[in-house]
């Protein structure tokens, strides 16, 4: 009785471990097809082609390499930055303060449309004066020029 015990346990074990493998194996099997032959695999196909034409058409136009790198990481830091941004919403949701974040974009708005209006405001008006504009019309075309 105690060997038929072991065998029966053994074999639940084997059996077990079996149908995980099964399993996992299933699951990568379809995560392989699906990166490889799978509709996500066309989408990102077709994505590379466009990036590839868009590239070439950049180049095309005149812009060099490193241009186009540069703009490039400039697009993906500022992606990356609205993720980073999304996930710390999703860690910081909370059911009483849910408009906190939203209140405060919005005031990060009004801040900087108040600083540019402030900004431009300054500009016309020492432009609209009549012995600044004529110095600031100096200013500008001396540090503007370039030999």
């Amino acid at each position: 009785m105690k060997q038929f015990t072991i065998l029966f346990s053994i074999g639940n074990q084997v059996r077990h471990f079996f149908l995980k493998w099964k399993h996992q194996s299933n699951e990568r099997s379809l995560a392989k097809e699906m990166n490889e032959e799978g509709p996500v695999r066309e989408e990102v196909f077709e994505e590379r082609i466009k990036y590839e034409n868009l590239k070439c058409l950049l180049k095309d136009e005149g812009y060099e390499e490193r241009d186009i790198a540069g703009a490039l990481n400039q697009e993906k830091g500022r992606q990356s930055t609205l993720i980073l941004k999304s996930v710390r919403r999703m860690q910081h949701y909370n059911e009483e303060l849910y408009l906190k974040p939203k209140v405060f974009d919005r005031w990060k708005q009004f801040v900087h449309i108040r600083r540019l209006f402030k900004y431009w405001l300054g500009f016309a008006h020492k432009r609209g004066e009549f012995v600044k504009s004529d110095l600031y019309y100096a200013f500008d075309k001396w540090r503007n020029y370039h030999p």
